[in-house]
C-alpha cells in the first residue's frame, strides 16, 4: 500500500526483481548467422562490485544495434537498480561499440561460438571487462 503526503512512497515489491527493465522490453530470438547471432540476453557479474549485469540486444538493423544495459541491487540488495537503452550501438563484425557520451563507452565482443561475450566499460577514470554468457530462456 502506497502513502502520499508531498511524495508518493511505496514499499518495495516482494520479492524484489533482479533487474529493472523498460516497460516495452522485448527479447528477440538469436539467429545462427551474421548480425542475428547478437540478439538475445546476456548475463554476467561486475568484477569490481559483484553486481549482476544484464545486456539485451533487442534489435540489429544493418550496422546499428539497440541494446539494454541493466544492473541489479548488489549482493546485499541495497543499491540503486537501473537500466539504460541505447539505440545507436555501432556493429562492426564481432564488436558492438556504444558511445555513452563524455568519454564513456561500452564495447561488446562476441565469442566465435556466440555463447558468450566480453563486456568492457571504458571511461576516463578507468573501466573493467566482464564475461557475459547467453541466457537462452530469460524470464523478466
Amino acid at each position: 500500500m502506497c502513502s502520499s503526503d508531498l511524495e508518493t512512497r511505496c514499499p518495495p515489491p516482494d520479492p524484489v526483481p533482479t533487474f529493472l527493465l523498460p516497460p516495452d522490453f522485448k527479447v528477440a530470438a538469436p539467429g545462427s548467422e551474421g548480425a542475428q547471432r547478437w540478439l538475445g540476453v546476456w548475463k554476467g557479474k561486475s568484477p569490481l562490485t559483484g553486481r549482476e549485469l544484464l545486456i539485451v540486444v533487442e534489435r540489429v538493423e544493418g550496422d546499428i544495434a539497440t541494446v539494454v544495459y541493466a544492473i541489479d541491487a548488489g549482493p546485499s540488495r541495497d543499491l540503486t537498480m537501473s537500466y539504460s537503452r541505447y539505440n545507436g550501438g555501432r556493429l562492426k563484425g564481432d564488436v558492438i561499440v556504444i558511445d555513452r557520451g563524455s568519454g564513456r563507452s561500452f564495447e561488446l565482443t562476441l565469442a566465435a561460438d556466440a555463447r558468450s561475450l566480453a563486456f568492457a566499460i571504458k571511461q576516463s577514470e578507468g573501466g573493467y571487462t566482464a564475461n557475459m554468457v547467453r541466457v537462452p530462456e530469460f524470464k523478466p
